[in-house]
């Protein structure tokens, strides 16, 4: 029985006026809530596939996560608690980050060693070590070898590119490769090093990367080690990891299988290993 029957079936007195505002309250309040939740599934519905359709709506503010300017996602969002998670994931890949403050930047960018003509590059810039719940998701094509995108919403939570983190990917053959990106300005420089950002849902020991050469795709795919580029030492704890890599690991061309495995502190959890395969970059060592 709904409310209104409910009214219908009471005679009028100064109790039941009460009882009446009271239902009016409620059901306008669930007729709102109802709407938002429909309003947030169809927003979701329509937005490009590389936006994060489980953080839209989470925060409703003008920062909010969303669709803008018809090229990227971006915002800040409420976190979802969810069951299960990854043990050992990648949260950035670069071989420069500039130190430049975002206070006059109009633009941020992202920039890569240019790919194939026709490679559609997906990018995610997340904050490291930061509160602060935000993300830019966006689709480039891969022969330009740079985004870019308005300063406003980032300059008002972070300072510098060096609190962000980026993460780019293309698809071949039903594979994913990894392309390490520069966030900043765009520089003649060459390539000093590598910086790798892993997250650890376990505590862990020790982590240890290593890497090796691929001809093919395929040939990355093959469960083989490769050689150790780096090692960083006990820590015993879980969260946010950085390990530099040394620049020769990826310089050249093709493929590189890269393989981070990590010694859990418990010893009756099995090892954490994350494989991934990344691009070759087209560049000279510093």
């Amino acid at each position: 029985m709904t409310c209104r029957d409910l009214l219908l079936l009471i005679p009028p007195s100064t109790a039941n006026l009460r009882f009446t505002m009271r239902c009016m309250t409620d059901s306008l309040m669930l007729a709102m809530t109802l709407a938002v939740g429909l309003s947030s599934r169809l927003g979701a519905r329509d937005l490009p596939p590389y936006c994060q359709s489980d953080v839209t709506g989470t925060n409703l503010g003008i920062d909010g996560y969303a669709s803008r300017d018809g090229n990227r996602c971006e915002g800040v969002y409420r976190l979802k608690l969810a069951g299960g998670s990854v043990r050992l994931s990648l949260r950035s890949l670069t071989f420069r980050r500039s130190s430049a403050s975002f206070k006059d930047e109009p633009l941020l960018q992202v920039s890569w060693h240019p790919l194939p003509k026709g490679t559609t590059l997906r990018i995610s810039v997340v904050p490291l070590n930061s509160p602060v719940l935000y993300r830019m998701d966006t689709e480039s094509e891969g022969s330009t070898g740079v985004f870019q995108w308005p300063a406003d919403l980032v300059r008002r939570r972070f300072l510098s590119y060096t609190e962000l983190g980026v993460v780019a990917s293309y698809m071949d053959h039903g594979a994913q490769v990894i392309v390490a990106c520069a966030l900043g300005p765009a520089s003649d420089a060459g390539v000093s090093s590598f910086r790798a950002d892993v997250l650890s849902s376990e505590t862990v020991s020790a982590l240890e990367a290593f890497s090796r050469r691929c001809a093919t795709l395929s040939e990355c795919e093959l469960p083989l080690s490769g050689i150790r580029i780096a090692q960083l030492p006990a820590r015993n704890r879980d969260g946010a990891f950085t390990m530099t890599l040394p620049a020769s690991s990826w310089l050249g061309s093709g493929f590189f299988a890269l393989r981070i495995a990590g010694t859990t502190a418990n010893n009756d959890r099995p090892p954490l290993a994350l494989s991934l395969t990344v691009h070759a970059v087209q560049g000279q060592q510093q």
